[in-house]
């Protein structure tokens, strides 16, 4: 074996052009690769974060809505106890029967405002929508009155002081005091949103 002399030798022939080019085809598929997992993770994680969103959005949405269908039942309840009263009162020319008419329906209203049985129906309803909400800011400050405790709940719902004047038979300035001293009596710190701070309970 030893005797045995190769007759001809093959080199390999080195084409350090072709071999380059290749090589970055190569290195180009592998990076084109990799940039697309990076981006189908920030792609499932931006359509995680806005499900996530549109979500959170449709429970505040059935929320509101909720509370609104509440204070409507609540008002229709009430219209509809003075259409009565003024059905009956255009049926009669006695002015001594007007006044008892009249006088019945001032206490019907006088009534609805102060009827606490339609507020514990509120309450009830309002911490199922809010997670239990009074139970949270009556826990800790348990010092707070019904009228400030309603006064927290329509803040929370996003009302102005003019409905929330209306909603608690006071005067704007009435309900811009009470609503000053609400806040000092939460130990807000000056310039934190009142709804932010009730968003949070």
């Amino acid at each position: 074996m030893s005797n045995i002399k190769p007759t001809i030798v093959y080199e390999p022939q080195y084409n350090l052009g072709q071999y380059a080019q290749a090589y970055s085809l190569w290195l180009s598929c592998v990076e084109k690769s990799l940039s697309q997992q990076v981006s189908s993770g920030k792609i499932q994680e931006s359509v995680k974060r806005k499900t996530m969103e549109l979500e959170q959005d449709l429970k505040t949405k059935n929320r509101e809505l909720a509370a609104i269908t509440l204070q409507m039942v609540t008002k229709n309840d009430l219209l509809l106890e003075v259409q009565d009263a003024l059905q009956t009162t255009a049926k009669t020319n006695d002015s001594e029967a007007l006044k008892a008419i009249i006088r019945k329906l001032t206490v019907k209203i006088e009534s609805h405002l102060n009827n606490t049985s339609d507020w514990d129906a509120f309450e009830a309803h309002f911490n199922l929508l809010h997670s239990d909400f009074f139970k949270k800011l009556k826990g800790i400050y348990p010092g707070l009155t019904i009228p400030e405790l309603k006064m927290c709940a329509f803040i929370k719902m996003g009302l102005s002081t003019k409905e929330i004047a209306q909603r608690l038979n006071l005067s704007m300035r009435g309900t811009e005091t009470g609503r000053f001293r609400l806040r000092k009596k939460l130990d807000l710190v000056d310039g934190m949103s009142f709804q932010v701070f009730l968003d949070t309970l």
